[in-house]
């Protein structure tokens, strides 16, 4: 069952995201508000187990809420954790003041507020039970106790345990070594927490590490030095999107300088696209374009997740990334980002038949004028009249739903059109 109800009033989004990540992960129920009024509100109505409050608020700050409620009959005895800037002097004289069970200095880190809470709230869940238990065995008979016994087994393996087994991806991914325990600073459920809430928070704390995404469909990791994003790559059913087929064709390099480059990256050790550049295959400048385009797809393709798991680990920039010069702001990704997820939701159940044809409705000439990315100007040079949905795809070395998205973009302006039987 739930562990409590917790009312988290900060003025921060970002904290108040934060808090509710962790905590529902951590079975509590979670309630939220930006001021001190709204928070006073529900937390008349949700009878909460723990408040925790911001210092510095509009409408009503934390010191006037904590006054409120402890002038409240319903709310009196709940304890409250305090959320500070302000130092240890302000946290110090909450307590002493409203009797604060505990305080915060932001910036906080997950796992210390997780571990508060508990040590404030376990307590009293096992001693409730354990008393349960005891006063039930002491009035009922032999037969009795075990029903209730029974029903309190129940009550673990039909709405507590299936919490546990819900954590069981992120325990193995940790225990597996797959991510560092120890450098984790964030973790959670994609379902609760957006990668556009995700993008917004590194940006905002200049967080540097590995964001690291797992779901049944992908599985993701992009890099970050100090907020900005310098790499990311995704694999589908195991199936990298950056393959040598993606650099043949998109940079006209052929198969047997590729096998070349891939030989010489094999023998030496060094990542394959830095042995392009050392075979003179690619210049350094082709390399950076061809790193800033997969991050880029790799944010967006991610975007798309609605479920799974995610995790931040704090770690240096690794030595195989130091060369990369990619620098994009994670938060200029987010509205494009969000633009292109949904026009590729659309896309893809707009065009589901592999064998459409489309056709042009501009000449080269008049195209000139027409400002197009990279990635649209190789799908419109693709579409010939004969050319199917299907040949597009496997001819451009792109994700499939983005060359949908970028169909779906090119008919809308007015470029293409379906080819009508």
């Amino acid at each position: 069952m739930p562990r409590g109800n917790v009312v988290v009033i900060d003025d921060s989004a970002t904290v108040r995201k934060l808090a509710e990540v962790v905590l529902k992960e951590n079975g509590y129920n979670v309630y939220t508000a930006e001021d001190g009024e709204k928070g006073l509100d529900i937390a008349q109505k949700v009878s909460p187990s723990l408040i925790l409050v911001d210092f510095v608020m509009p409408k009503m700050n934390g010191y006037q809420f904590c006054k409120l409620a402890r002038k409240n009959p319903s709310l009196k005895d709940v304890p409250i954790i305090l959320i500070t800037a302000k130092g240890e002097a302000v946290g110090e004289k909450f307590t002493e003041e409203f009797g604060v069970v505990d305080y915060f200095i932001k910036p906080f880190q997950p796992e210390e507020l997780v571990e508060k809470v508990n040590s404030i709230l376990s307590p009293q869940e096992e001693l409730a039970g354990v008393a349960e238990v005891i006063e039930e065995a002491e009035v009922l008979t032999e037969s009795a106790v075990e029903e209730t016994i029974d029903r309190l087994l129940s009550r673990y393996l039909y709405k507590e345990l299936p919490v546990l087994i819900q954590r069981t991806l992120s325990d193995i991914l940790k225990h597996s070594g797959v991510v560092k325990t120890s450098s984790i600073i964030l973790s959670g459920d994609i379902s609760d927490f957006s990668l556009s809430d995700l993008l917004q928070l590194l940006d905002t704390t200049k967080a540097t590490g590995k964001l690291s995404l797992y779901s049944p469909l992908m599985t993701a990791e992009i890099y970050f030095d100090k907020g900005n994003i310098y790499y990311g790559s995704t694999s589908k059913q195991g199936k990298s999107l950056l393959s040598g087929e993606i650099i043949e064709k998109k940079m006209n390099v052929s198969r047997e300088a590729f096998y070349r480059a891939y030989r010489t990256a094999k023998k030496s050790g060094i990542p394959i696209l830095r042995a392009f550049v050392d075979e003179k295959i690619l210049t350094e400048d082709e390399i950076m374009k061809i790193l800033e385009d997969r991050t880029r797809e790799a944010v967006y393709s991610s975007m798309e997740l609605d479920s799974g798991n995610f995790f931040f680990e704090k770690m240096q920039i690794p030595g195989h990334l130091a060369d990369v010069k990619v620098r994009i702001p994670a938060s200029h990704l987010i509205l494009e980002g969000a633009r292109r997820v949904d026009e590729r939701k659309y896309a893809a159940r707009m065009f589901q038949d592999p064998d459409m044809v489309f056709i042009r409705l501009m000449t080269d000439v008049a195209m000139e004028d027409i400002n197009l990315d990279d990635n649209e100007l190789r799908i419109f040079s693709l579409i010939d009249g004969k050319r199917t949905l299907s040949d597009i795809i496997k001819m451009s070395g792109m994700e499939e739903n983005e060359v949908k998205r970028i169909i779906y973009t090119l008919t809308r302006a007015g470029i293409l059109k379906k080819k009508t039987k």
